[in-house]
């Protein structure tokens, strides 16, 4: 027969004690320009979003609020995420908008929840301070990324007028 490995004995009972050196992994941001990039920022966004939803009063308009500013906050993230992975440079605008639109609406609704007083204005400040950031940066993100298609298709039809003429 094989031969057998040994295993080393166990305690029975006895839990191993924590290396002190464990810590817990802090969450790595890509940093663009000193700054976090699009998908982090979204991504806190998003967190943030929750935690605001947590802290709504517990009545029918708190649980509608918070139910419309949770699906539009955090789709925002998940639009800029799976841009990343577009199919084409149409498939990455497209997803871009569609963020930008549900940034948009994420605006409305935290607007809502200032109006309505249902959180503190203090607490909502930063919060929308960041939905009119993270909206200009993805409204550049779209410009650019559509000029730089609409510059490669002239090239590209200069290049057939002038393949024409030879």
């Amino acid at each position: 027969m094989g031969r057998e490995t040994r295993r080393p004995l166990q305690r029975v009972g006895r839990q191993p004690e924590p290396c002190a050196e464990v810590r817990p992994v802090p969450r790595k941001f890509r940093l663009v320009g000193g700054q976090l990039g699009i998908v982090d920022r979204t991504a806190e966004f998003a967190d943030r979003i929750i935690q605001l939803c947590l802290a709504l009063p517990s009545n029918s308009v708190g649980w509608e609020i918070g139910r419309q500013l949770i699906r539009a906050g955090t789709s925002v993230g998940a639009n800029v995420e799976e841009a990343q992975a577009g199919e084409s440079k149409a498939d990455f605008i497209h997803k871009m908008r569609i963020a930008r639109k549900e940034c948009r609406e994420a605006r409305f609704f935290l607007r809502r929840v200032a109006n309505a007083k249902l959180i503190p204005q203090r607490r909502l400040e930063s919060l929308l301070g960041e939905v009119e950031q993270i909206l200009l940066i993805l409204t550049t993100i779209i410009l650019r990324a559509t000029e730089r298609d609409v510059a490669v298709a002239q090239n590209n039809k200069k290049q057939e007028q002038f393949r024409g003429v030879l």
